[in-house]
């Protein structure tokens, strides 16, 4: 610009594609809004639920006009850079600049939205009543693998239990980095800088590459209080109460890795069983009862 004062500037253009998979075996996208098709078969009646619509799904790509790639990045990313110096004197000089650079989306290193296109086959080595192997290693899955579903289920895919899948809204991460200094020579060929360096991150990824559980169905806090009070009593008592009762009952057996086993005649323990789920856990709200029966066991362990 002249002898005392210099400019430098420039444009980067960018551009990114979303994450494909070449059969489309992925998803794309969470729809929050969408009402869910197992709306129309929970009963509401007298529960939180009342009144409510259930809602969200999981997107399928290519599916019903869906987009092929993961994420929403812009078409083009332009990432402008500046610099400038300026000579106050022979002995004194003024430099700023500026740049925005365009980070590329982190895509999880686990899970790549292929819920429904990868399914696990659990191996069920041992039994409870008896901690010798059942299977072998030539054929240790005798009832074969489960197969992936796939999209067929559509957003009523994993309902009930846990969603993976790429944020389609969460922006382009980007950073603008900023500088100012001012440098001064001294005499002695020294010299002293006062400078300032910064810089301000916009949508970076949540969590990186690793994969993080953010609850999208928050409970209203209000509705939660009124159906796990705290401070009201000692919900423990009632497990303590239960397992006692249990143990006097008749046909308790022996307390082993956090549960309480029953051994007798069918009609004794479930006699009881019903006694137990009516007497206990009724001033919690909510009574949860895990039961494994093992009818004619030739073991007795």
């Amino acid at each position: 610009m002249s002898s005392r004062f210099t400019l430098n500037y420039g444009l980067r253009l960018e551009h990114e594609d979303g994450l494909r998979e070449i059969n489309n075996q992925q998803t794309v996208a969470f729809d929050r809004d969408v009402v869910n098709p197992i709306d129309a078969v929970v009963p509401k009646a007298g529960t939180p639920l009342a009144g409510k619509t259930l809602k969200g799904g999981l997107i399928y790509a290519g599916v019903n006009g869906a987009p092929t790639q993961q994420g929403n990045p812009m078409a083009i990313k332009p990432a402008p850079r500046v610099g400038a110096t300026f000579a106050l004197d022979s002995n004194t000089v003024i430099r700023g600049g500026y740049g925005l650079f365009w980070a590329p989306w982190n895509y999880n290193t686990t899970q790549h939205g292929q819920v429904g296109f990868a399914r696990s086959t659990q191996l069920s080595q041992t039994t409870p009543e008896s901690e010798v192997p059942r299977t072998v290693l030539d054929n240790p899955f005798p009832n074969g693998l489960l197969a992936p579903i796939g999209s067929s289920l559509g957003l009523l895919t994993n309902v009930g239990s846990n969603v993976d899948f790429v944020d389609q809204n969460k922006g382009n991460p980007n950073v603008q980095q900023y500088s100012f200094d001012v440098q001064r020579e001294l005499p002695g060929a020294m010299a002293v800088t006062i400078g300032y360096i910064g810089a301000t991150g916009r949508d970076i990824g949540y969590c990186g590459t690793n994969d993080c559980a953010i609850n999208i169905n928050q409970i209203d806090p209000v509705l939660a209080r009124q159906l796990y009070p705290l401070g009201s009593g000692h919900h423990m008592d009632e497990i303590y109460g239960c397992i006692e009762f249990l143990k006097n009952s008749g046909v308790f057996d022996r307390s082993k890795n956090f549960c309480t086993k029953l051994r007798g005649d069918a009609g004794a323990v479930f006699a009881t069983l019903s006694e137990a789920f009516l007497r206990f856990g009724a001033p919690q709200g909510h009574v949860a009862l895990d039961l494994k029966v093992s009818a004619n066991s030739p073991t007795a362990g």
